[in-house]
């Protein structure tokens, strides 16, 4: 009788998004997977599709990952504009154990939503501020930090290091904290010189932005958005001497010769370890867990054909060290819990 009201509690939800009282972005119905009924079900909302080749495919492949490596009951909805966000989160939280909501925005309706149930669990991936029963899960910030600034204060001929962002925001001015610090530490002569396009999608903009530090000297780059990634590649492909450190994704293919390795974040990684932590009893509300070299969550790409061998093997000791907590880094970020 119990699995026979569950399967009737279903059939109501998919008639109801059927007629788009409880919608979902893009038009799609919460995607699920049965389950037995002592398996622990965890439902995942995003904002953009999980064919993106980025920010809502990664967490998506982690809640995969996590279903197969955990045998755990998963649901997912992508495309969740903000009209929908508050209905989609709260049928998820009468029907599963833990809802997963992916970035900044759903920061304001997984607080609202989380209080109506106290007995739920609630993560935030990427979100800045917990709760009493929301546990955020998120990268690592200053890691990346040291491994860029590590390779630019090495690598640069002129002293002047580019970085391109689109807006200064708390996670990513955290890793660029942190470059400068290691660079002003290994070279006091360079200077790390920074510019913002205000948006973050237009891959023009960031060139334009990456040829004005080229024309005040910069020739190594390091970004905080894919575009700016591409433009910088971009740049070193055209100029000659002009070397970039890749970020988020492996670079490598982009531009062999001019690609001196990637610094990569995952947020797969975030995602499985977020489950993992639930099942193993270690969900701790109103904290923030982080995920970092140690976990997998943050990476090193391919080197680069113009990478030094002896920089190449200082930098995978630096990483061995950092996942040994033989490095000291602050890593915390001004207004994250």
């Amino acid at each position: 009788m119990k699995i026979l009201s569950k399967k009737l509690l279903l059939v109501a939800v998919c008639v109801l998004l059927a007629f788009g009282l409880v919608a979902c972005g893009g038009g799609q119905e919460p995607a699920e997977v049965e389950g037995e009924d002592q398996k622990v079900k965890v439902a995942l909302m995003m904002d953009s599709s999980i064919t993106d080749g980025g920010w809502s495919q990664s967490v998506y492949e982690g809640l995969l990952m996590a279903e197969e490596e955990f045998d755990i009951e998963i649901a997912y909805t992508d495309m969740i504009g903000p009209a929908d966000q508050e209905a989609i989160m709260r049928n998820y939280a009468q029907n599963y154990d833990v809802i997963m909501a992916n970035g900044y925005p759903f920061e304001d309706v997984i607080h609202r939503v989380s209080e109506e149930f106290p007995d739920k669990m609630f993560i935030g991936i990427e979100l800045p501020t917990a709760g009493p029963n929301i546990m955020t899960a998120r990268i690592e910030r200053g890691e990346s930090g040291y491994i860029q600034g590590t390779i630019a204060a090495k690598m640069t001929k002129t002293n002047k290091i580019g970085y391109v962002s689109a807006f200064e925001a708390p996670h990513t001015d955290k890793e660029l904290e942190i470059l400068k610090e290691v660079v002003a530490e290994l070279n006091p002569e360079a200077e790390v010189i920074a510019v913002y396009t205000s948006d973050w999608a237009d891959v023009n903009l960031a060139k334009q932005a990456a040829d004005s530090l080229a024309d005040r000297g910069a020739d190594i780059f390091t970004t905080a958005f894919h575009p700016g990634n591409m433009a910088a590649i971009q740049l070193a492909q055209e100029r000659d001497g002009i070397y970039v450190i890749g970020m988020q994704v492996d670079s490598y293919d982009l531009g062999p010769d001019v690609v001196l390795t990637s610094t990569l974040t995952n947020t797969t990684m975030v995602v499985r370890n977020a489950i993992k932590d639930v099942l193993e009893g270690n969900y701790k509300p109103g904290t923030s867990a982080t995920y970092g070299y140690k976990e997998g969550a943050n990476s090193l790409g391919k080197f680069g054909n113009n990478m030094p061998e002896e920089l190449k093997t200082e930098i995978e000791q630096l990483v061995e060290d950092i996942k040994a907590d033989k490095v000291d880094i602050n890593t915390d970020v001004p207004g994250y819990d």
